[in-house]
């Protein structure tokens, strides 16, 4: 073929394109919010004449207001438990490594601490307890926090007295691991979602937006081949759908923005893309 018939076309992926990959991407690794631990803030107060043994757990970490529960002793190894009915706190059985999150919660899977109810807790045995209470002014009729701090503490009974031997609170993640300082990140849109959007906003725009010349607009067929894969340009319907190549955009975006690619076009004639 003549060299008068052969072009080149140089380009170099639109700004527009580039955002939008740079957004979609780094949503999909900022796609769970971790949250933090808040140190120091499940305090045992001792016994208090109000619930008994207490324990003081931190709602509001900006103005550091704390609500309670307590173990009032009943015997040597029976406690009542209470709670300030305030903002309160939830407070259920766990063992180590249960996550103490609002899905169990909601499923019921942990024996939630009634008011009023006794309890028996062996002399010397430490035993779990998950927290869930909230960054709000009252409790919820529900029983569901909308600004919720998950913990947990571990507890003990030295010959009658309820004791505290460790502790862990979390706030603004998703929860957190009973025995841990493991946080449950929030689940936020996935980075499945997250990719379907950007096929469905390529797809949109057209392709040949970002990979052919306004002047020059063909259809672009990809297929792989030694070098990785092979571009021709032809006026038959394209077998590749915009939306199919979205995701093949999104699925290669991190070579591509780091790249310049070269198409050198010859009409009706299979040629190879090269870096510039």
């Amino acid at each position: 073929m003549a060299a008068s018939t052969i072009g080149k076309l140089h380009y170099t992926m639109k700004p527009k394109c580039l955002a939008v990959v740079g957004c979609l991407f780094g949503a999909i690794l900022e796609s769970h919010s971790q949250g933090y631990i808040v140190p120091n803030r499940v305090v045992y107060a001792g016994f208090q004449p109000l619930l008994g043994d207490q324990v003081n757990v931190l709602h509001d970490p900006t103005n550091s207001l704390y609500t309670a529960f307590g173990l009032r002793p009943q015997g040597p190894t029976t406690f009542s438990f209470d709670a300030i009915v305030d903002v309160s706190v939830r407070v259920f059985f766990v063992s180590p490594n249960d996550p103490i999150s609002l899905p169990p919660i909601l499923a019921q899977s942990y024996t939630e601490l009634a008011f009023l109810n006794n309890y028996v807790f062996a002399v010397g045995v430490p035993f779990y307890v998950g927290l869930y209470t909230g960054n709000q002014n009252f409790h919820p009729p529900d029983g569901i926090y909308t600004d919720p701090l998950f913990g947990w503490a571990r507890l003990v009974n030295n010959n009658g007295v309820i004791e505290m031997l460790d502790s862990a609170l979390e706030y603004k993640g998703g929860g957190i691991y009973a025995g841990t300082q493991t946080i449950i990140p929030v689940p936020e849109p996935s980075s499945f979602s997250l990719i379907a959007l950007g096929s469905l906003l390529f797809g949109s725009y057209g392709l040949r937006n970002c990979f052919c010349h306004k002047k020059r607009r063909k259809h672009l067929k990809l297929w792989p081949s030694s070098v990785g894969f092979s571009a021709r340009f032809s006026n038959s319907r394209p077998k590749v759908t915009s939306c199919q190549m979205g995701l093949f955009m999104l699925a290669s975006s991190p070579c591509l923005v780091a790249t310049k690619w070269t198409f050198v076009m010859t009409p009706q004639t299979r040629s190879t893309p090269g870096l510039l």
